[in-house]
């Protein structure tokens, strides 16, 4: 943001009074998506984790935030709050890998996943040592 690379498109308050935001329930199939890029949107199985995970009937979005970081890296974060009061982020993102930045950045992340899933086979070799 300091030499002006970092572009907003939307950061909107949904509200949280009665009838504000969007609502969901319990089967109800919506699709939660970026007004800017509608290709970043949130999968159904993670707001039914999240109504899940409380034990909530309904859960609302409140708030979001659209922003494009030196056009290499989109990113929509939704706030959302349950009807037992937990609120939530659920954050989405897309990196654009035709800059070198977003190449860059694709590479790290991939270099960081191989390296976790290395150490879980490592971890878990060792702990079958351990057993025999």
């Amino acid at each position: 943001t300091a030499v002006g690379l970092t572009r907003w498109h939307v950061a909107l308050d949904e509200g949280e009074s009665e009838g504000a935001g969007l609502v969901m329930t319990k089967g109800n199939t919506l699709t939660i998506a970026s007004k800017s890029n509608p290709s970043l949107k949130i999968p159904t199985k993670v707001i039914e984790y999240l109504r899940s995970r409380n034990n909530a009937s309904q859960i609302k979005l409140i708030r979001r935030f659209e922003v494009d970081f030196a056009q290499y890296l989109s990113v929509v974060m939704f706030h959302f709050r349950c009807d037992q009061g937990m609120l939530h982020l659920v954050e989405v993102y897309e990196l654009n890998q035709t800059t070198w930045r977003g190449w860059l950045a694709s590479f790290f992340e991939k270099l960081i996943q191989w390296i976790m899933r290395s150490m879980h086979f490592l971890n878990t070799f060792r702990e079958g040592i351990k057993k025999h």
